[in-house]
């Protein structure tokens, strides 16, 4: 509520405070479903493929047990591709013995190596690895990266066999740098498979996690990388099927996996296919739900087919593979069809589709799914689709420069106010705020009303939001002389500024700030002007919506 003594100001400040509300009027919506057109993928196979096979099992530091199964799993990968696959290598690099799976051979060597041979972009590369993986503290990884359960970033490393425990950081090879590797490669129809298998002591499981977080991948026609598991969670290998769990079922899903029945297997109906199966046999024989998962960039259907010939046009199929729709549970037409990650096959027509977490509907519209496309779901996830958070505040408000101005008449004072801030207006990085606060003095009410646009950073949990602000204040007095000075009891100020604000989601709904904000000011006094700066430190809570 705007104070009365607000007075010849309240028009505008009305005025202000309505375009600050109004991003309510345009927020985009929490999810979408994206369609993507139909590709021919019979050009596929005019282009040159070559395939780069890491399998790493042996490791000079003890404290990683050597691995059975990565000769195995880069050996039946390759066979598949030799053998079963309609995509025929015209080039592969295999690297399984130790003395090939060095950090420097890998990172320095090969790596450089394999990009030379892949000189065109209508190339198709297939990248794939087996080895233990790791997370580390890494405060000045600027790509991927993760953050455990204090908020500490972390970031993923492929153990090769030299790498030290002590020293993973300069021994292995950090997972973004293998990542800004394989999204540099000239082709424009590409897959990296990462099956980052650790052979933990019980006690080490829940704490060694395995896998990588969603990066930036260009515009292609098929940038995908696929993982065996997310960042924190686990994958395993298995006596029983003689490789990695997810290895085993991606190629049997590469000869199986039609989930459109168009006669072809593409790599993501593949991953989609080892999905389940993954899922349900580590449940089944380790007690535990190793989740595959995904990251891609694809134009069009995805061009990339392992076996078969498309002799049909496809179902129409819908599906979402990235770790943040974990748990998410589909409804088509008020009928329930699983629980995300995964695709599944819809017939042609206009369907509801609803989509829930933890029993909230979070995307709920009518779609029209038509035969030959393919559909993916695109939903934020639990904190960045969150764009308004209200909060409470204290601060503590300090001027400086009075010269030849009463403390009385200008105090430092505890303030205590409301913010609302809108993230995510036209672009995720651009919002408004907009705070009314007040404080009380010895002889004096003083009210605060801000507003401004802030360009906003957000790091996981952690964000920023920053920009220039314009400030309306009043100073109304209880009196018309204090300190020996005579004042108007009303006095109002338009104060620019600046504010700089960091917070902290600690869950999804609820986020902690603490900032700083600077405004300048003219007082006048007895008909003699001075320059002040208000200065204010504060810090709120506050809850997102």
């Amino acid at each position: 509520m705007i104070p009365p003594k607000f007075g010849k100001y309240s028009s505008l400040i009305v005025s202000l405070l309505l375009i600050a509300m109004a991003p309510n009027l345009w927020a985009a919506p929490k999810g979408a479903i994206i369609k993507h057109r139909p590709y021919n993928v019979s050009q596929v196979y005019e282009s040159r493929v070559l395939g780069l096979f890491v399998g790493i099992h042996q490791y000079e530091d003890s404290t990683w047990e050597n691995l059975i199964y990565p000769e195995a799993d880069v050996r039946d990968m390759v066979n598949f591709f030799d053998q079963g696959s309609s995509l025929s290598l015209d080039y592969k690099m295999v690297l399984t013995d130790p003395a090939e799976t060095t950090r420097d051979n890998i990172l320095n060597q090969k790596l450089d190596e394999f990009k030379i041979k892949n000189s065109n972009e209508q190339d198709i590369v297939v990248v794939y690895v087996s080895s233990h993986g790791n997370l580390v503290p890494d405060y000045d990884a600027l790509a991927s990266g993760g953050e455990d359960a204090d908020g500490i970033r972390e970031t993923p490393y492929i153990i090769t066999t030299n790498a030290k425990h002590a020293d993973v950081s300069r021994t292995a090879i950090p997972l973004y740098r293998f990542i800004d590797w394989f999204e540099n490669l000239k082709s424009t129809r590409k897959v990296m498979i990462l099956d980052m298998c650790r052979s933990a002591h019980p006690l080490e499981l829940a704490q060694s996690p395995k896998g990588m977080r969603q990066v930036a991948i260009p515009d292609s026609q098929a940038s995908i990388i696929l993982a065996s598991c997310p960042l924190g969670g686990v994958s395993f290998e298995d006596k029983q099927l003689g490789n990695s769990v997810y290895t085993h079922f991606l190629i049997e899903g590469m000869r199986n996996g039609d989930l459109n029945q168009d006669g072809a297997v593409s790599i993501s109906e593949a991953h989609n296919y080892a999905i389940d199966k993954t899922k349900q046999y580590t449940l089944s024989r380790k007690n535990y739900c190793q989740v595959p998962t995904a990251y891609s960039k694809i134009l069009g259907k995805d061009p990339i087919v392992v076996s078969g010939t498309p002799h049909a046009v496809g179902q129409p199929t819908l599906s979402a593979y990235t770790y943040q729709n974990q748990g998410l549970e589909l409804y088509v037409d008020n009928t329930p069809k699983g629980i995300f990650p995964k695709g599944v096959t819809l017939e042609p027509g206009v369907k509801m589709v609803e989509i829930r977490r933890q029993n909230e509907t979070i995307f709920k519209d009518n779609i029209e799914f038509k035969t030959g496309y393919e559909y993916t779901l695109d939903i934020p996830d639990e904190i960045s689709h969150r764009k308004w958070l209200v909060s409470l505040e204290g601060g503590y408000r300090t001027f400086s420069g009075r010269k030849d101005i009463p403390d009385k008449l200008v105090p430092d004072i505890a303030t205590f106010g409301i913010s609302v801030h809108y993230k995510g207006l036209f672009k995720n990085w651009f919002g408004l705020s907009a705070a009314f606060d007040y404080g009380r003095g010895e002889d004096l009410n003083q009210y605060a009303l801000r507003i401004g646009p802030r360009y906003i950073a957000q790091l996981s949990r952690l964000g920023l939001l920053i920009g220039p602000d314009l400030m309306f204040m009043q100073f109304a007095y209880d009196k018309e002389s204090i300190a020996g000075k005579k004042v108007d009891k009303q006095i109002n100020f338009i104060c620019p500024g600046a504010e700089a604000m960091f917070m902290y989601s600690v869950n999804p709904n609820t986020a902690m700030s603490i900032g700083v904000r600077s405004h300048y000011l003219t007082y006048e006094l007895n008909e003699a002007s001075q320059d002040l700066f208000a200065t204010q430190a504060f810090v709120s809570v506050g809850y997102n919506f």
